[in-house]
């Protein structure tokens, strides 16, 4: 079958940073210098693992870093390097030497991290050890292990039953303390309790909307009350209208920007879907797993190039060829927000109406993107997600693209 201009036009545009991540999986990481005293420089790929459930074993060591996707997620083993996951429940069980970062809906670290944890979560439950520092962002944190250095705190609710031996900076609406802090102690929350086993052997900070509640028993080095924010005084309100008015103006500008940029991805959407309809209806995951393996693909997708760029700065043609990827990955990055509008919202049109209309799916899907980016924190996580996912499954319609020109 002949394959048309417009596929052919598709695939090339988007082949090339798939291509270039795909070239070199099986690099090994070595930084050697010859006798000639010029360098070979080579770059160690992660190993990568998505689908429904991904299990790593306990008997299994990973030597290099390791990327998961799914909907459930389970490390029982060794892991040399980092850990990246994002799904919906995330259980550490086994050893990761390196950082773990993760996003999902459960994370629960029973395990050990060598380095520092950075986790993003509806619940998070720490019971084993992060060897160094920990950002937790959830609405429940639970941290019954240890963590070796600073903390860094931020959720509805946060219960420290376990040592925290660098500062902790906490922030939330319920904060319970109750073991030893060894640095210094900023919390800021609605309400503060802190049990009679609670030791803080630096200055504790503290700002609360409410009396703390501070048992007897507990050890304060030195403490600090810090006043909670009340309304603007008499004298910060001129100051305050001012930047009130001057927030007003960029906030009008802003919001221009962003409908215009609505109206731009409604644009591309339909040009794209009357080009490609087939391929994107054929995209539209049939499962929770499937779409996890797509934000997964797009994940790697996104990080892979940019280090690749920097090997092609290398090579004699390394730098018309870093002009011509680069631009081709840029491209892939803006059509990704547009490409998950169509997908997600097409996906819900089905499960509501039952119908495959990519159309209404389009202006469905760039509406509930536009309210959630718009959320703080929470916008800035489902941006980064829509980029993960939407680069996945323009990846996932490059492939049918791939296929049918090939038939």
């Amino acid at each position: 079958m002949k394959p048309s201009k417009k596929a052919l036009t598709f695939f090339f545009i988007l082949a090339l940073p798939l291509a270039l991540f795909a070239a070199a999986p099986d690099a090994t990481p070595t930084t050697a210098k010859k006798a000639d005293d010029s360098w070979n420089l080579k770059i160690q790929f992660p190993n990568i693992k998505a689908g429904e459930s991904v299990n790593l074993a306990q008997n299994e060591t990973i030597e290099k870093d390791f990327i998961a996707a799914g909907q459930t997620i389970t490390i029982d083993g060794t892991v040399k390097g980092d850990v990246y996951a994002a799904g919906q429940t995330i259980i550490v069980n086994g050893t990761v030497m390196g950082d773990l970062i993760a996003a999902g809906q459960t994370i629960i670290v029973k395990g050990k991290v060598g380095e520092d944890a950075r986790l993003a979560a509806s619940e998070i439950q720490i019971t084993g050890e992060i060897v160094r520092d920990a950002a937790l962002a959830a609405a429940t944190i639970t941290q019954t292990g240890s963590i070796g250095g600073d903390a860094f705190v931020a959720g509805s609710s946060f219960t420290q039953n376990g040592p925290i031996k660098g500062n902790a900076v906490i922030t939330g609406d319920k904060v319970a303390l109750s073991n030893t802090i060894e640095g210094k102690t900023d919390v800021r929350a609605a309400q503060i309790t802190i049990a009679s086993s609670a030791v803080f052997k630096d200055t504790l900070y503290y700002s609360t909307q409410q009396t703390p509640t501070i048992a007897t028993g507990a050890s304060i080095a030195s403490q600090e009350q810090i006043p909670w924010p009340e309304k603007n005084s008499k004298e910060t309100e001129d100051v305050r209208q001012v930047a009130e008015k001057a927030k007003g103006g960029i906030f009008t500008f802003l919001l221009v920007l962003r409908i215009l940029g609505f109206l731009g991805s409604l644009l591309v959407g339909v040009v794209l879907i009357a080009l490609f309809k087939k391929q994107i209806l054929a995209a539209v995951p049939k499962t929770v797993g499937e779409g996890f393996i797509d934000l997964g693909i797009g994940a790697v997708v996104f990080a892979a190039p940019p280090i690749l760029f920097l090997i092609l700065l290398f090579t004699v043609i390394g730098i018309p060829l870093l002009i011509i990827a680069g631009l081709l990955w840029l491209l892939l990055v803006i059509l990704a927000g547009t490409a998950a509008s169509i997908i997600l919202g097409t996906k819900i049109v089905q499960a509501v109406f039952k119908k495959d209309n990519l159309y209404f799916g389009l202006l469905t899907g760039a509406v509930i993107l536009l309210i959630l980016k718009s959320i703080p924190v929470i916008g800035g996580f489902c941006s980064l997600a829509v980029l993960f996912y939407g680069i996945g499954a323009i990846i996932k319609i490059d492939y049918r693209i791939f296929k049918r020109i090939n038939e």
